[in-house]
């Protein structure tokens, strides 16, 4: 039997511990305009303006976007922050 892709979380558990992501929507945005960013997670409820413009630069380059299957409070605390994270991105 194959081993499945790795999950989304998987990535991101895996990023992190890394260091290898961007948190806060104006940088991703700036990472994904110079091709830095591999996929980009939104939380449930982040903020529409910053879907918006998340989804429309990510569409220009080709890069993926996955929505979290929590809050932003549930994404801070996934990613151990004691803070609410809408968007965070794996780099390259």
């Amino acid at each position: 039997m194959m081993m499945a892709e790795k999950s989304i979380n998987e990535q991101l558990k895996e990023s992190i511990a890394a260091g290898n992501v961007t948190i806060g929507s104006k940088t991703i945005v700036k990472s994904i305009k110079t091709s830095k960013i591999e996929a980009v997670v939104l939380a449930k409820n982040c903020p529409e303006s910053v879907k918006k413009d998340i989804a429309y630069y990510s569409k220009i380059g080709k890069i993926k976007v996955v929505e979290f299957e929590g809050t932003g409070k549930d994404l801070g605390t996934f990613c151990g922050k004691p803070f609410s994270i809408a968007a965070i991105a794996i780099k390259k």
